[in-house]
């Protein structure tokens, strides 16, 4: 009898990283007009709430449009636990470095939101984290 021989172990693998590496093709080197027009983004944080030493946990959604030159205006609403509903809006910069990782600063603030830019600047990965001392964790999603 003859033994058959899966290929799976070698084509799943193969598999994805065609998958994973098409997503990159034509991608860098991204640049601050790789961020253009309009970007519909969902977050999750983990806050610690002003008034009381709780965590206030939070969700945000809205949109972000990105003039390709620095500059930026967002609103959106937050639902949290402790703190209640919000609508916020703003007008930020950016930074787009050559690998993709953007930096993008509400004015008047000096800690940056981090993003790392992927398919081709259609999705930016957003972790706030470090941004604020009350934010404890802070990740999310914007896709055009």
């Amino acid at each position: 009898m003859l033994k058959t021989q899966h290929t799976y172990p070698v084509i799943l693998p193969l598999a994805m990283a065609i998958v994973m590496l098409s997503g990159c093709a034509g991608g860098p080197p991204y640049s601050t007009s790789s961020l253009r027009g309009e970007y519909h983004y969902n977050l999750v944080q983990l806050r610690i709430d002003e008034t009381a030493p709780n965590v206030d946990y939070c969700d945000e959604h809205g949109t972000i449009t990105f003039d390709g030159a620095g500059g930026a205006a967002g609103t959106g609403t937050r639902k949290c636990s402790i703190s209640g509903n919000a609508t916020e809006s703003g007008n930020y910069t950016y930074t787009v470095d050559a690998d993709g990782e953007a930096l993008i600063t509400e004015v008047g603030e000096t800690e940056a939101t981090r993003g790392q830019l992927v398919k081709r600047g259609r999705i930016i990965l957003i972790d706030g984290t470090t941004r604020a001392p009350e934010i404890l964790i802070m990740h999310g999603v914007a896709a055009k």
